[in-house]
C-alpha cells in the first residue's frame, strides 16, 4: 500500500466513523470501534502526509492569493468583486480570460513545481505495513455506497 492509498481509506474511514444509528442504518458499538480503531493506526502517517503538502502549499496558495487581489476587479472599498455564474458558481470578477493572471498562475505552478514533485515521491512510497482490525461485512451499515466498501475492503472480513 502506497501513502497515497491511505488518504481515501482516511476519508472512508471518517465517513464511516461520523454515521448515527438512524431508520436507514443500525451503527453498532463494535463496527464503530473496529472503525475508530483502523482511524488510530494510520492517523499518524496521515497527519505526516498533511504536514508535508500544508508545507509546499502554504507558500503556493499565498502567491496565488496575492495574484487574485493583483488581477481581480475591485469595489468601491477595493475588496475583490465575487458574483455567481449561470451554473451557480462563485467567481472573482475580473480575473477569467485574463491573459495576465493565467500567465502568472502559469509561472506560480512553475516556481513550485519541484516541490510538487517531492510531495507526489512522497506519496509514492510505501506505506508502513498495516495489520488493520478487521470489521466483519455483515456489521457494515447498508448506507455504503460500493465506491465506499471498496475504499474500506482493507478492514473488511468477508467471512
Amino acid at each position: 500500500m502506497k501513502k497515497r492509498d491511505l488518504i481515501p481509506l482516511w476519508n472512508a474511514l471518517s465517513f464511516a466513523n461520523s454515521l448515527r444509528s438512524t431508520d436507514r442504518a443500525v451503527v453498532s458499538a463494535k463496527f464503530a470501534y473496529g472503525i475508530n480503531k483502523n482511524k488510530r493506526m494510520i492517523k499518524g502517517e496521515i497527519d505526516d502526509i498533511e504536514s508535508a503538502q500544508n508545507l509546499f502549499m502554504k507558500d503556493k496558495v499565498k502567491d496565488i492569493d496575492d495574484l487574485k487581489k493583483k488581477h481581480s476587479q475591485k469595489d468601491k472599498r477595493g475588496e475583490m468583486v465575487i458574483y455567481t455564474d449561470d451554473s451557480g458558481l462563485r467567481k472573482i470578477a475580473g480575473l477569467e480570460g485574463n491573459a495576465d493572471y493565467i500567465r502568472e498562475i502559469e509561472e506560480v505552478n512553475e516556481k513550485y513545481k519541484d516541490k510538487q514533485a517531492d510531495f507526489e515521491k512522497l506519496l509514492d512510497e510505501d506505506a508502513q505495513k498495516y495489520i488493520f482490525h478487521k470489521i466483519k461485512f455483515d456489521m457494515f451499515p447498508d448506507v455504503f455506497s460500493g465506491e465506499d466498501i471498496e475504499l474500506l475492503s482493507p478492514i473488511i472480513d468477508e467471512g
